[in-house]
């Protein structure tokens, strides 16, 4: 698939500095024929009240101007996956020519739109803004310096309306298109475009990035940095004032990223949207969500346990299985880490017992880190006798105490 030469970025919330463990996503689904179509559908957007989805449809036969004519913006309204058969008229802003909302207001108030509008069916390169019941016509804003060497860019304006990013080949860009920022200062006007650094750009394209509510972290697509498909979308996090520093990208994983192209990643509290074309040859809206913490725990692989003879904490053939098994859970799911507990029957001494129980947790966690387990995903602790029946001192009674249980936790 081609880039298209409108990129949309959007805002998500995510917490931390540097190697972030990705949420988990339900599966994803691909939104019903009441938004998605034989053409393209992609950069979705929520309203600042969430009720109504906002979309760009290209190469559609109803589109403004007919299906070779420029893209319209379409807008549904709803919920989840769950939306209204989606309509383009929205206050006279299609035209013959490329549109698409690139940023709204807090308040909801205010639309930022891709392109100058000059006249019906005329644009400009550039960046306006329109606020309905106010404005008969976008207005133009100007961003000095922003001298664009292709035809491929974009924009995304913060919902405080005072940090725009853009996407597009400058100057100084390292290759194709780059990510830049573009900042509100006192005197009320907008700074020249301010170069990422290269932590986040690469020769090749970087477009659709996202802002975080709280500015700090960014979401984009590139087809730089390898990964699943065409363009896999990463995230990465500012480290300082100065917008160059950046933790190492990240690629979301293959939830969201497939063989296809995939982009316009946005996030609102739990429910997500971006674009693919991972089913057909153009792309498609689809939706997802973050699972909660209960739907995590049911999901969570079984405990294992093995055990011991008496006295002993060396570990045996049946249970090197078990382990191997282990090994192979925790290097399939990066996410996870394990919670060793050692037991020990009520035979013999407490406190002998209590460090017994720490020695079979100890060989437990010994074998994991032999096979490449780092420790920041392993806990662990001895329990000694407290869990043994003290009553029943039969031999098939106190051998299932002495053991090791091995539960899976997520890191975060």
């Amino acid at each position: 698939m081609k880039k298209i030469a409108i990129i949309l970025f959007v805002s998500i919330s995510t917490v931390g500095i540097a190697q972030i463990s990705l949420p988990r996503f339900a599966e994803p689904v691909r939104l019903d024929m009441k938004i998605n179509t034989e053409a393209e559908e992609s950069m979705p957007l929520l309203s600042s009240d969430k009720g109504t989805l906002f979309f760009v449809r290209s190469f559609y036969r109803d589109n403004t101007g007919g299906k070779m004519a420029g893209q319209d913006i379409w807008t549904s309204t709803g919920k989840a996956s769950n939306w209204t058969e989606a309509v383009n008229s929205i206050n006279g802003l299609n035209n013959d020519n490329n549109n698409a909302i690139v940023g709204i207001s807090r308040d909801g108030k205010r639309y930022y739109l891709l392109n100058q509008y000059i006249g019906k069916n005329k644009a400009g390169a550039g960046l306006s803004v329109f606020e309905p019941g106010k404005d008969e016509a976008p207005r133009q804003i100007t961003i000095p310096g922003l001298e664009l060497l292709s035809d491929y860019y974009g924009f995304y304006m913060h919902p405080d309306e005072k940090i725009l990013l853009i996407s597009a080949k400058l100057k100084s860009s390292a290759g194709e298109e780059d990510l830049y920022v573009s900042l509100w200062d006192e005197k009320n006007n907008w700074s020249e475009p301010i170069h990422l650094g290269s932590t986040i750009n690469t020769t090749n394209y970087e477009i659709s990035p996202f802002l975080s509510d709280d500015t700090k972290t960014l979401y984009f697509s590139t087809a730089g940095r390898g990964g699943y498909g065409l363009a896999d979308i990463f995230f990465s996090v500012r480290q300082d004032d100065s917008w160059k520093k950046w933790s190492p990208p990240q690629n979301m994983g293959n939830k969201i990223n497939s063989r296809g192209f995939d982009a316009y990643f946005s996030i609102y509290e739990n429910d997500i949207y971006y674009a693919s074309n991972k089913s057909s040859e153009m792309c498609d809206i689809y939706y997802t969500r973050v699972m909660t913490r209960a739907e995590l725990e049911s999901m969570l692989p079984p405990t294992e346990n093995i055990y011991f003879l008496l006295n002993s904490y060396m570990i045996d053939g049946t249970n090197k299985e078990i382990l191997d098994g282990v090994v192979k859970t925790l290097e399939a799911n990066q996410e996870l880490k394990v919670v060793i507990s050692g037991f020990t029957c009520s035979l013999g001494n407490e406190l002998r017992n209590q460090r017994l129980s720490e020695m079979r947790a100890g060989s437990v966690m010994d074998y994991l880190l032999a096979y490449g387990i780092t420790v920041e995903r392993i806990e662990i602790s001895g329990y000694g006798e407290s869990n043994a029946d003290k009553a029943d001192q039969n031999e098939e009674t106190q051998k299932k105490f002495r053991k090791v249980e091995i539960k899976f936790d997520y890191l975060n």
